[in-house]
C-alpha cells in the first residue's frame, strides 16, 4: 500500500511539474485564455473584436493621412525652367508646371518659342492648354493643332476638331474626315455637307465567301 502511494505521490509530481512547464510556456498575458463562465467569455470575445476594429480603423486612418501627404507633396511639386536666350523678345524655351504660390500661380504657365507647360503659348506649344503656331494639348488652339478638343486656322486634329482641314471623331471644317464629318467636302461614315462620300466597303476575302457559301448550303 506504501508503495502504491509513492508511486501516486511520484506521478503528481510530476504531473505538477509539466503543469508548470506549460505555465512558462504558454504566454503569460490573461487574453491567452477566455473564461469558463459564458458571460465572460463573451464579453471578452466583444473585447477582442473591438480591439480589432480598432487596429483596423487606425490602419485605415494612417493609410488615407499617408495618401493626403503624398498628394499634398506632388501638389506643392513645381518647375519652374526657361532659356537665356531670347528671340523676338521670347525666351527660346520655357517649362512651366505644378503652382507657384511666390508667384501667385495656380498652374504653370509657359511662354516662348517652344513651351510646355499647364498652360503653353508660343510658335511650339505643348501643354493642357496650348495655343500659338503648332499646338498639342488636351485644349489645343493654333495654326495646326492636335488634341482632345483642337481648333486650327489651317489644320486640326482631334477627338472635337474645327478647321478648314479637319480630322476627328466629330471633325468641323472646309474638308472635313471623321466618324462625324460636317463640312463643304464631309468624308466618314456620317457624313454632313454639300459633298459627301462614304468610306470603301471592303471586299470579302476569299475564307469568308467559302464560309458564307458554307452557310447557304446549310
Amino acid at each position: 500500500m506504501s508503495d502504491r502511494l509513492e508511486d501516486l505521490e511520484r506521478r503528481l509530481s510530476q504531473l505538477e511539474a509539466e503543469l508548470d512547464e506549460l505555465k512558462r510556456q504558454l504566454p503569460a498575458s490573461d487574453d491567452a485564455f477566455l473564461p469558463t463562465d459564458p458571460a465572460l467569455r463573451g464579453e471578452r470575445r466583444r473585447q477582442r473584436r473591438e480591439e480589432l476594429r480598432a487596429a483596423r480603423q487606425s490602419r485605415r486612418e494612417a493609410r488615407r493621412t499617408r495618401r493626403l501627404e503624398l498628394r499634398s507633396r506632388r501638389a506643392r511639386r513645381r518647375v519652374r525652367l526657361r532659356s537665356t536666350r531670347e528671340f523676338w523678345g521670347l525666351p527660346l524655351w520655357e517649362i512651366a508646371s505644378g503652382p507657384d504660390p511666390e508667384l501667385g500661380e495656380r498652374y504653370g504657365h509657359a511662354q516662348a518659342i517652344l513651351a510646355v507647360g499647364d498652360r503653353a503659348d508660343g510658335v511650339i506649344a505643348i501643354g493642357g492648354i496650348a495655343r500659338g503656331g503648332v499646338t498639342i494639348g488636351g485644349l489645343s488652339f493654333g495654326v495646326c493643332s492636335l488634341g482632345g478638343i483642337a481648333g486650327g486656322l489651317l489644320a486640326a486634329i482631334g477627338g472635337v476638331a474645327l478647321a478648314p482641314l479637319v480630322v476627328g471623331g466629330v471633325a468641323v471644317g472646309g474638308m472635313a474626315v471623321g466618324g462625324v464629318a460636317v463640312g463643304v467636302r464631309a468624308h466618314g461614315p456620317t457624313p454632313v455637307g454639300m459633298h459627301v462620300s462614304y468610306p470603301a466597303k471592303r471586299e470579302p476575302t476569299r475564307r469568308e465567301r467559302a464560309e458564307k457559301r458554307a452557310e447557304h448550303q446549310d
